[in-house]
């Protein structure tokens, strides 16, 4: 029973989290744009708070260990983010608007790497199963797509901003019920932490900057994807369920993921993420029809969730405790890095080529491919578990 509490509390967690990305991802652009943005400004409101994380991400975290509470430190961050996104309607102009909408994007970033590092220490010690816990986020995530196009349709865009204040709010009223957390250190343990990680992470470096590439290949999905999929004719409630079906094939690779990680190596992972994503971006280039689209957004089980799982995969082999959650964090900005630069550069791309803007995110993938088949590592050699 306490596999299933804990479980349980993780599990209310993440769906609070991914409801807010739900709508966060596919809608609020179309917010930004009914405010007059136009899709560079819209990238750039995006992207920017990309880049600021790979330097700040490290320091909220470490600020979230020596909290003493991992749930304390959620708590603050969602309601400090909750405020911040209550008042984009009120900006007089579109500065304030782009600094409000960086800001409230910054507030709630260290949440899930904090949640996912709490996790992973869960499933360490025996008490949770990472991979069930998380896909109920995807659960949220698909139904808070579906109902928020629904509600747009019935009461305009404006309704995102209500929506996010919610599910922002629900995130701290759940993450007050987390277990207490083994990844909190007092700062006496800091000094030795950046030394052992980056020499824990020596051989595996390739791998992690291939899956950092391969999620940053989702970005012109990401920015523009609502958006383009709207210019064609598609209906809120049909670009709802397009995120749906995507977010479905992610649960169900989520829900495997034990018996996934249990057959294959993180290699191989991201193999099948890369070769997925460099099919899906060059064949959603030139805007398939409905059946075509639909098959394509089930190829994010590949596409995103192995690249997820490969990840989680490695940092498991690699750390236990406090270095997990600080190697999550460095991996978090790594990913930042990568997600800033393709966010910042869909705008233009979109702008110039749209649809066809797709190859570039083929390419970037393919990259990923090159260096997870040159990468020497052996993470069951190379690796151990260190604390």
């Amino acid at each position: 029973m306490q596999v299933n509490t804990i479980n349980l509390r993780l599990a209310l967690v993440y769906m609070a989290l991914f409801a807010g990305i739900g709508v966060h991802l596919p809608f609020f652009p179309l917010w930004l744009a009914a405010q007059g943005l136009e899709a560079s400004d819209r990238a750039i409101i995006l992207a920017v708070p990309m880049f600021i994380r790979v330097f700040l991400l490290s320091f909220l975290i470490d600020w979230g260990l020596r909290a003493g509470s991992v749930a304390r430190a959620i708590i603050i961050y969602a309601l400090t983010a909750s405020v911040l996104t209550a008042a984009l309607p009120f900006q007089s102009s579109m500065a304030l608007l782009a600094i409000f909408s960086i800001l409230s994007s910054l507030a709630w970033m260290p949440a899930l790497p904090l949640l996912d590092a709490l996790a992973m220490g869960e499933m360490r010690a025996g008490r949770a199963d990472y991979g069930r816990a998380r896909l109920w986020g995807s659960v949220a995530f698909v139904v808070l797509t579906i109902t928020g196009g629904a509600a747009i349709e019935a009461f305009e865009v404006w309704v995102v901003i209500p929506i996010l204040f919610a599910v922002l709010v629900s995130v701290a009223i759940t993450a007050a019920f987390l277990p207490g957390d083994a990844a909190a250190r007092p700062a006496g343990d800091e000094p030795r932490a950046l030394p052992t990680l980056l020499e824990r992470t020596r051989t595996v470096r390739p791998l992690f900057l291939a899956a950092a590439l391969l999620q940053a290949s989702h970005a012109v999905f990401y920015v523009q994807g609502s958006v383009h999929w709207k210019h064609l004719g598609y209906s809120e409630t049909a670009i709802g369920a397009l995120w749906m079906v995507a977010i479905i094939a992610e649960i169900l690779m989520f829900l495997w993921s034990r018996r996934i990680i249990a057959r294959f190596e993180a290699k191989s992972l991201l193999m099948m993420a890369g070769a997925a994503a460099c099919l899906r971006w060059s064949v959603m280039a030139f805007d398939p029809p409905w059946p075509i689209l639909v098959s394509m957004q089930i190829l994010h089980a590949c596409s995103f969730a192995c690249t997820h799982i490969a990840t989680i995969w490695l940092i498991g082999r690699l750390f236990s405790g406090f270095l997990a959650a600080r190697a999550q964090g460095l991996y978090a900005s790594l990913l930042g890095a990568a997600n800033g630069v393709t966010m910042l550069a869909a705008g233009p791309l979109y702008a110039c080529f749209g649809g066809r803007a797709q190859l570039a995110m083929a390419f970037i993938a393919a990259i990923a491919v090159v260096l997870t088949l040159t990468s020497r590592a052996d993470p069951a050699r190379d690796t151990g578990s260190a604390a």
